[in-house]
């Protein structure tokens, strides 16, 4: 509230947005939801306030298994995000979120193609960024669609390159990831 106040959005934003964390971590969805949505509609005409809010509330809705209400938060995100003159790489990254989540969420519901076209978008960015990171991920979360498709080839040759990146990146936790989703196809 003293953020607000003195008009230090930046920092009213980066607290509210921990905040939600703790909520999230405590399981109290509801009031880390409230919070976001709260912080969203007191900064309606800030389009950057609107895409880090809309992409932080997708992502409390994904994780507590409401992916449709997910997907209108990453699409509003999006919305905001194409607003936005000259986006630094933090709103750019957000946006390969944006779209990988969807994915997930439209995997999870069994819409695969709406998934691979989610997933490819963000894997497409993040290749056009040379983002390893990022292009680890998505190669990992298109494994495990050609997974559910029983396209276990397809789903070995993603799951390879997702490896190949994590070990150069010596990301220990993906790797173990991985190299279990490989495991699972064996």
């Amino acid at each position: 509230k003293i953020y607000q106040e003195i008009k230090a959005s930046k920092k009213a934003l980066d607290l509210t947005l921990n905040l939600s964390y703790v909520y999230e971590a405590n399981r109290d969805i509801e009031l880390a939801f409230n919070i976001l949505t709260e912080a969203l509609s007191a900064h309606p005409q800030d389009i950057e306030y609107g895409c880090i809010l809309n992409n932080r509330i997708g992502g409390l809705l994904k994780s507590s298994g409401e992916g449709e209400k997910a997907i209108y938060y990453y699409t509003k995100s999006e919305e905001n995000y194409e607003q936005i003159d000259n986006p630094d790489i933090s709103f750019t990254l957000m946006q390969l979120s944006n779209d990988k989540n969807r994915g997930v969420v439209y995997r999870n519901q069994e819409s695969y193609d709406t998934a691979m076209f989610y997933f490819n978008r963000s894997l497409a960015g993040s290749i056009q960024l040379n983002d390893t990171s990022w292009m680890a991920r998505n190669y990992n979360s298109i494994g495990i669609l050609h997974f559910q498709l029983k396209e276990y080839e397809r789903a070995l040759a993603a799951f390879d390159k997702s490896l190949t990146m994590k070990r150069y990146l010596n990301y220990v936790d993906g790797s173990v990831n991985t190299l279990t989703n490989m495991a699972n196809i064996y």
